[in-house]
């Protein structure tokens, strides 16, 4: 009876395991944002969110020498050059590439929530924002298209979903908030299927590395069937010519 109650805990203690969901949100507003959360935990593993300066006040650095300044000029120089403020279009492309590596063999067992996807498109010159929100409006179609492909797909009924132009304003404002999860015992079922198939593909790779190549065997068949049936040389012909010439006379 003990033994039974034991199996039936450990049973009980997989079931609960395998049914604990682990979460990637991505998030955009003013920076695009990406977490992972299981259970309590919630860690941001990726962030367009600059660092802020430390405050000379409190460190005063070291005397540097010339050398030590130039590289550090150099330095600042790149920074400033690639640390440009993000555009929409970064922010979509990221989110779309992010979704579609997620979705590639994941989507038959992803469980996908949008709460919100707003974006709202506008810039100092009209012509600008139109080229801008038609841009927009294409890849907000192609992330929609992979975020519902996936067997669970549901929409918040209070979510804000869509594009708008804004002629008016100059900034470009984002809502995007997007929870894909999926079980820890469904990820079990795809690496012990990926396992399998790996462990299937090794084998039969060794069994034809066994077995002679049929290629080669027929190959060799040919060469036999040609050494067989060989015309016979000029020398054999002229003496055959030879001997007839002779019994004739």
């Amino acid at each position: 009876m003990t033994a039974l109650i034991i199996v039936c805990s450990v049973i009980f203690a997989l079931f609960l395991i395998g049914s604990i969901r682990a979460h990637l949100i991505l998030r955009a507003g003013e920076n695009f944002d990406i977490y992972v959360k299981v259970l309590f935990i919630n860690l941001r593993v990726f962030t367009t969110k600059k660092a802020p300066p430390p405050d000379p006040e409190l460190d005063l650095p070291p005397k540097k020498t010339k050398k030590k300044r130039e590289k550090q000029k150099k330095k600042k120089s790149g920074k400033e050059s690639s640390g440009k403020k993000m555009g929409i279009a970064d922010i979509l492309d990221m989110v779309k590439h992010v979704v579609f590596i997620v979705f590639k063999k994941l989507k038959k067992y992803l469980r996908v929530r949008v709460h919100d996807f707003y974006i709202c498109v506008a810039s100092s010159d009209a012509a600008t924002t139109a080229i801008m929100f038609g841009a927009v409006c294409g890849s907000c179609s192609l992330i929609f298209e992979l975020l519902e492909s996936a067997m669970d797909f549901k929409t918040d009924e209070n979510a804000k979903i869509g594009a708008c132009c804004d002629y008016l304003s100059d900034k470009t404002r984002a809502d995007i908030n997007v929870d894909i999860s999926i079980t820890v015992g469904q990820t079990l079922k795809l690496l012990l299927a990926a396992a399998w198939t790996a462990a299937l593909k090794f084998m039969t790779s060794r069994k034809k590395e066994k077995l002679p190549d049929k290629k080669d065997s027929v190959k060799n068949k040919d060469k036999n069937n040609n050494s067989v049936a060989e015309p016979p040389e000029r020398n054999d012909l002229y003496v055959g010519k030879n001997s007839g010439e002779n019994s004739g006379c």
